[in-house]
């Protein structure tokens, strides 16, 4: 579906610009993204190595070599059997190659552990190491018509998924039941859930309170946020349902949230900050004097990831651009009382930006 090659000659001209010999890419988000593989991290590491010039290689177990050729197409591996272990063969690599010794490697510290830092500085001990993270961001964050249909259909479902949710809802019923129920939607259209939480009452106090088997009462705001994983691309919404009439303090609270959302997604188009998006986001709560009470950044990038680059948070200076995918999801979290928040996922278009997610946001009873 996706054109890996084109990512990966993408990647080593990042590479060449930024004086980097190797990428090594350890299992995770960036390794399907360049690659389409998935793999489950082991005592066996495995990484693809993307060279700032040449051919990419695996290097694997080498019972493992069958199947990344059948996913990826590689077909040059530096793998190693049980027996042997992972770090002789990496060693070998470096002579018969003639890798410098002060080579330059890039590897993304939140994906990579220890073992897979450890062999490669035991093949590597002069190496200069170098996070790979943003400079993997600046492919990924623009998503393309193929990721945001992708997106679009995990955003659909998830919308499906609060309604679903809001049917179930009523005094006396479990947050294990809504959970449920939003459970069957995503079984339904045979895709994976991406997270799920359900918090009433004062729970929703806790902006990542996580579902429990509360009983939900009358007059009690539950946030439902969640989110759809379709063919690893996943949707992020959250919703603040009432369970019959609430406090007019609480209804205030959720005009004030819901009139920030809306002031945050009509501050995106191409050229401004992520830190601007924040700031005006976050303005309305601070006028209305709940400034204390929204305790989190506005938002955050989502793909591959529910979170990733760019972050929609004061002091990130980063200019939006066409194709980037974000929540704005403002929220009031008063102690021991509940909470509000709004969240919706967003992609910047020419002029502004269209919200992918589309679940009403006026209180629906």
């Amino acid at each position: 579906m996706f054109d890996y090659k084109a990512r990966i000659k993408a990647l080593q001209e990042i590479a060449k610009r930024e004086g980097i010999d190797y990428f090594f890419v350890a299992p995770g988000a960036n390794l399907f993204y360049f690659t389409g593989l998935s793999m489950y991290m082991s005592e066996r590491p495995t990484m693809v190595v993307v060279p700032a010039e040449g051919d990419i290689f695996a290097y694997c177990p080498k019972f493992e070599s069958g199947k990344v050729t059948k996913v990826t197409g590689i077909e040059k591996f530096v793998s190693y059997t049980d027996e042997e272990g992972p770090y002789e063969t990496l060693k070998r690599w470096v002579e018969s190659d003639n890798v410098k010794k002060d080579a330059v490697i890039g590897m993304e510290f939140l994906a990579a552990r220890l073992i897979e830092f450890d062999v490669v500085k035991r093949a590597l001990p002069e190496m200069k190491l170098v996070d790979a993270r943003l400079l993997m961001a600046e492919l990924r964050m623009a998503k393309d018509e193929q990721e945001i249909a992708l997106i679009q259909k995990a955003c659909d479902i998830s919308d499906e998924m609060i309604e679903a949710m809001r049917q179930k809802l009523a005094p006396g019923v479990k947050e294990s039941e809504l959970r449920k129920a939003g459970l069957e939607v995503v079984n339904k259209h045979g895709v994976k859930l991406a997270f799920m939480s359900v918090a009433s009452g004062p729970k929703a106090s806790d902006p990542h309170s996580t579902s429990e088997d509360r009983v939900i009462e009358e007059g009690e705001f539950v946030i439902i946020d969640t989110g759809a994983i379709v063919e690893g691309y996943t949707s992020d919404i959250t919703r603040t349902l009432p369970c019959g009439e609430v406090s007019e303090e609480m209804l205030k609270i959720y005009e004030i949230v819901k009139e920030s959302n809306e002031a945050g997604k009509a501050a995106v188009k191409p050229g401004v900050s992520c830190e601007y998006v924040d700031q005006v986001t976050r303005k309305v709560i601070v006028d209305a004097g709940y400034g204390e009470y929204f305790t989190h950044r506005t938002g955050h990038g989502m793909g591959l990831e529910v979170h990733e680059e760019p972050y929609i948070v004061d002091g990130n200076k980063q200019e939006l651009k066409l194709g980037h995918v974000f929540t704005v999801e403002p929220g009031i979290y008063l102690p021991g009382v509940g909470g509000v928040r709004i969240e919706d996922d967003v992609v910047v278009t020419e002029d502004g930006c269209k919200s992918l997610t589309n679940y009403p946001r006026e209180i629906r009873y």
